[in-house]
Order: C-alpha cells, then sequence, then structure tokens
C-alpha cells in the first residue's frame, strides 16, 4: 500500500467513525426526561402559561376529580386567581417502572393574588406515563 492509500484510508475511516459517534448520542434516561417534565411545569405555572401547562398533560388523565378536562379546568381557575407565583422545589423523587413512572417533590408557593401574599407548602405526587415516546402526566394534580 502507498502512503496515499493508506492517509485515504485513514481519513475515510475518520469519517466514517464521526459519523457513527454522531449518530449514537445517549438517550436521556427517563427519570431525567421525567424531571425535565415536571421543570418545564413548574416554569409553565410561574408564567401563568396554560399552553405549555396543557401539553404537558395525556389525553387519558384521569384523578379524583375526573378526566382531562375537569383538570384543565381546576388548573385554568387555580393559576388565573394569583398575581404572581414563585415556587421552590425539593426532595424530589422520580421511580420509574418501564412506561410508567411516579413522581414525589415536595414544594413552596409564594403566590399573590387580590388580597395579598399566600404562603403554600406540600408534598405531591404525581403519575406518568410513556405516551409516543414523550412521558406525560396522567394523574395526581387533583386528588
Amino acid at each position: 500500500m502507498t502512503f496515499s492509500r493508506v492517509l485515504a484510508f485513514a481519513l475515510a475511516f475518520a469519517a466514517f467513525v464521526s459519523v457513527i459517534a454522531c449518530d449514537r448520542t445517549p438517550a436521556v434516561p427517563d427519570s431525567k426526561a421525567i424531571e425535565a417534565v415536571l421543570d418545564r411545569r413548574e416554569a409553565a405555572m410561574e408564567k401563568g402559561d396554560l399552553g405549555t401547562y396543557y401539553l404537558l398533560l395525556s389525553p387519558n388523565y384521569a384523578d379524583g376529580a375526573g378526566g382531562l378536562d375537569d383538570a384543565k379546568r381546576v388548573i385554568r381557575d387555580t393559576l388565573s386567581s394569583f398575581t404572581s407565583l414563585d415556587i421552590t422545589i425539593n426532595e424530589r423523587q422520580v421511580k420509574v417502572d418501564g412506561e410508567r413512572a411516579e413522581a414525589t417533590q415536595r414544594y413552596f408557593i409564594l403566590a399573590a393574588d387580590k388580597d395579598g401574599q399566600i404562603q403554600l407548602n406540600g408534598q405531591e405526587r404525581l403519575r406518568f406515563a410513556k405516551e409516543n415516546g414523550a412521558w406525560r402526566i396522567v394523574g395526581g394534580l387533583v386528588e
């Protein structure tokens, strides 16, 4: 083999390896994907962005308040009652079991409404399902 053929082979091999490397980006672990949904929900709540919040809900949502339309109504009524929200989340735990998951977290909310400031704190447990490759909230917002 001549030097030019070795060099051409080496360059072709390097290009092939770089294409393979680009094609094999590691998948986001399910627990991290669920945490991202929770973070998007928190940001949507603080901004009063109902559209983004609703996108995080499964069409199959169901809990103690009813189905998806009932949950949307409760979310809309709750968020519209506040003029501002500042949310702090801690002690978050995510447990994944195949295509289902559960997240628990403690929250502290400093909210303002027409009458002044309100402090809320507690713990919530949300249920998730993986639908068409995306994690969505399927229950737990209103129990």
